[in-house]
């Protein structure tokens, strides 16, 4: 028997290039049921029928997304995806079921990303599973013709020549209008701020007086 009551990893098929899906029910029928239906749709289904060997699974295998019973041997879903290190960082599907309000309420507000009903068809495990990693995927880069821009890296390229992004500078002429963009740092060229809001209750200053005009007068 494999520890911590996982399902052996020939039970699970393995398609490289496939997300991984960490898949945690301790119903060995739920459990092939929401294995066959990612395996179909292309992902890379990693299951384990028990809490004790998933720290080790989300070490080893990296899974994008973890789908867990609610109840599970020994452990309370909710409190599992809170405390375990591991799961901090996956969007956490529920599945159960118990359809009750309150208890849905609950695991959306500890942080799940969804929360599915059981039975449910494979049809809309897949679905629910593709839009909780669309929600939680990082954005890919921007492309236009051959510029493209990674916004994750901050780093920028032409036809795959990396390219230096500089901070755009604004000409203040003498009454603070600003004029044509540019981007070269000289003098008479200050970077554009937005005003400045006044707070409540503050007191205005004096307007500026012309020192030696007053001395004259």
């Amino acid at each position: 028997m494999s520890p911590a009551g996982s399902v052996p990893a020939s039970a699970s098929p393995d398609r490289r290039g496939g997300t991984a899906i960490l898949v945690v029910d301790d119903d060995p029928h739920a459990l092939r049921h929401m294995r066959d239906a990612l395996a179909a749709a292309g992902y890379t289904p990693v299951t384990a029928a028990g809490p004790g060997g998933v720290a080790r699974l989300v070490e080893t295998r990296q899974p994008a997304l973890a789908v867990l019973d609610l109840v599970l041997p020994g452990a309370d879903g909710i409190e599992l995806m809170r405390t375990l290190p591991a799961l901090a960082d996956l969007p956490v599907i529920f599945v159960s079921a118990y359809g009750r309000g309150e208890t849905i309420a609950r695991a959306l507000e500890a942080g799940a990303a969804d929360y599915i009903v059981k039975p449910f068809s494979p049809a809309e495990l897949v679905a629910r599973v593709g839009v909780a990693l669309n929600r939680h995927a990082a954005p890919g880069p921007f492309v236009l013709g051959d510029l493209a821009i990674d916004r994750a890296t901050r780093r920028a390229t032409v036809a795959g020549r990396p390219v230096m992004i500089r901070p755009a500078w604004t000409r203040t002429s003498v009454d603070g209008t600003p004029q044509e963009p540019t981007g070269r740092r000289c003098r008479g060229y200050a970077p554009v701020f937005p005003p400045r809001r006044r707070r409540s209750g503050a007191i205005p200053l004096p307007a500026r007086t012309n020192a030696a005009h007053a001395l004259r007068r």
